[in-house]
């Protein structure tokens, strides 16, 4: 990938800077940021990147150690948001900015830091590009997509309720066969089901 974004986009004239954030937890305005990891990429195609541990002054609580395996001791030593806020606006300056579901997380929760710590950081002017969204509108993830992924079968008379739920049926014991990792417990797949629709409605 190095040097050739500059190739890849058309007319881009700012830098473009990737970013992925790790927390205290899913709200973007009352969670914090523990870990930030910017790379830059200019025009000309020069790649330069910033990674820092932050420390949130809350507690990490179990269910987000869970997911990202970050202590409350590896952070505790760590620059505060405050003293470490104008180095990442610094790093980031004007480029345009970009990453996977920053729209609904990544981005908010930054600028909840800044604002909190009073550093200026605005997003007008600034293009802002995320791969998840991008997934999800090139890729369909519709019932006859699943139905043909997952069992090799194209969905003859998709949106009738016969053939509808049949296909899901297959689809749901083709996915239960598949991943090895996914619980053969109902109550715990309606635990997997939630936690990611409330991550989504966050």
């Amino acid at each position: 990938m190095r040097g050739e974004i500059g190739f890849v986009l058309k007319n881009q004239k700012r830098p473009l800077v990737f970013m992925d954030i790790e927390s205290t937890g899913l709200s973007t305005a009352n969670d914090r940021i523990i870990e930030i990891s910017l790379i830059k990429m200019e025009p000309n195609g020069v790649e330069k990147s910033f990674s820092s541990f932050i420390n949130p002054e809350i507690f990490i609580p179990e269910p987000s150690f869970r997911i990202h395996h970050i202590t409350n001791d590896m952070v505790k030593n760590a620059p505060t948001f405050k003293e470490i806020g104008p180095q990442i606006r610094d790093f980031i300056g004007t480029a345009d900015l970009g990453g996977y579901g920053i729209i609904k997380f990544d981005i908010p929760i930054l600028q909840a830091e800044f604002d909190r710590a009073k550093i200026p950081f605005f997003m007008d002017g600034r293009n802002v590009i995320d791969a998840l969204i991008i997934f999800r509108r090139m890729e369909r993830r519709n019932l006859s997509a699943a139905y043909q992924f997952y069992c090799g079968k194209s969905l003859e008379g998709a949106h009738r309720a016969e053939e509808d739920v049949r296909a899901a049926w297959e689809v749901f014991w083709a996915q239960i066969k598949r991943y090895d990792s996914l619980s053969k417990d109902a109550s715990e797949l309606d635990r997997f089901c939630r936690e990611f629709r409330n991550s989504e409605n966050q």
